[in-house]
């Protein structure tokens, strides 16, 4: 009976500690930012994939204030944001926001918040968040390309009229309206023919 007992304890312990490995091997094998706050904001977990991100080392951030991270012009925001959530304990927000890493570098992350909740009482924020510096540096690149082609073509002396395949006016620039003598307004959606 004490051997049986022996191997159920070891085998319990094993298996404990397999599954510390695999939450171990997720949190820090995922490419996820993942962060905890208390309620005052100070951060008392943080994995490495956020630290390596932010260009810190874990000690540095353990025990920071995290609104110190945030870009300063978004600081207010994200700070009501979480305010409210931990008021209101919403499960799920999710914030766009800028970070300053160690170097100075600002980032751009996807965040989405959930309460933390201990025995009934809130007691900080839990967050999986994505750098998605690349995708707002991409619609940044794709809106300067688009106001500069708009301003071309609006600025040519030569009518320029896109029409979908059954000839239904999408879009004209100011010669063709000078050149037609039609607004843009009075144009879009009406079929070519018609004008």
């Amino acid at each position: 009976a004490i051997t049986l007992i022996v191997c159920r304890l070891l085998l319990n312990r094993e298996l404990e500690v397999n599954a510390k490995k695999r939450l171990n091997m997720i949190v820090e094998g995922t490419g996820a930012l993942l962060l905890n706050t208390d309620t005052k904001g100070l951060i008392n977990f943080i994995n490495e994939a956020a630290a390596g991100l932010l260009g810190y080392q874990l000690k540095e951030l353990v025990g920071k204030r995290f609104l110190e991270i945030v870009y300063p012009v978004d600081r207010e925001r994200v700070n009501k944001a979480f305010s409210q959530q931990l008021r209101s304990r919403d499960q799920g927000r999710a914030l766009e926001f800028r970070v300053v890493t160690a170097g100075g570098e600002t980032r751009w992350i996807n965040f989405i918040v959930n309460p933390a909740v201990d025995n009934g009482r809130i007691s900080g924020l839990m967050s999986v968040a994505i750098d998605i510096t690349k995708r707002k540096r991409a619609e940044e690149a794709r809106k300067r390309s688009e106001t500069r082609y708009g301003f071309m073509v609006d600025t040519v002396p030569i009518a320029i009229i896109s029409c979908d395949p059954q000839y239904n006016i999408l879009e004209g620039n100011r010669a063709a309206e000078q050149i037609f003598g039609w607004s843009r307004e009075e144009a879009v959606g009406k079929n070519e023919f018609e004008l």
